[in-house]
């Protein structure tokens, strides 16, 4: 039945409701999960609005960071307790993927003692995202992200199937079912 359920969400599970903020308060450190690199190799706009949203995180609950590479890339002045790293391309591969950060960071989080997780991601990855969070043993709290989708979709991508949200949406439906297939969700 739980195979069933997950392949259900796989399709069905796009607007991850934001965890409270007494939830949130409740947190032990921010993860986070990168968006493309543009073109030109910079982390781009889509990551700026992921570390803008990291840092008022951090101005508010003073936690530990563990973003992904491009996140620090964005803002290096993030007070950041341990860099993940990137892609050496800086797009996702099998080797490089949002499974393998969350266990990178899942790592370092049993470490320290942390469990849970505020994740900060593009709202139409925060599902699978917070998936795999769970799977490698760490309790996610989706955090609300700013709504405008056009910001997240931008033709100077490097990814090609993160360009539009017609691609980018089916690109992570087919991400979602192949997680499911290797288990990492």
């Amino acid at each position: 039945m739980l195979f069933i359920q997950k392949l259900w969400n796989c399709f069905v599970n796009w607007n991850i409701a934001p965890a409270t903020p007494q939830e949130l308060r409740t947190a032990d450190v921010i993860v986070t999960q990168a968006c493309s690199r543009l073109k030109d190799n910079s982390p781009g706009p889509v990551n700026k609005v992921l570390a803008d949203v990291t840092r008022r995180l951090w101005e508010h609950y003073r936690l530990p960071i563990l973003p992904q590479e491009e996140i620090a890339m964005a803002d290096p002045t993030l007070p950041i307790h341990t860099r993940i790293g990137a892609s050496l391309d800086g797009v996702s591969t099998m080797q490089w993927n949002t499974y393998v950060v969350a266990k990178w960071q899942a790592r370092i989080c049993l470490e320290n003692g942390w469990k849970r997780v505020i994740v900060v991601a593009v709202p139409y990855h925060m599902g699978r995202a917070c998936a795999v969070y769970r799977k490698v043993g760490l309790i996610p709290f989706p955090v609300a992200m700013p709504a405008q989708e056009k910001q997240y979709f931008l033709p100077e991508l490097k990814m090609w199937a993160l360009r539009t949200p017609l691609r980018a949406k089916s690109r992570e439906l087919a991400c979602r079912l192949l997680f499911l297939y290797k288990e990492w969700i």
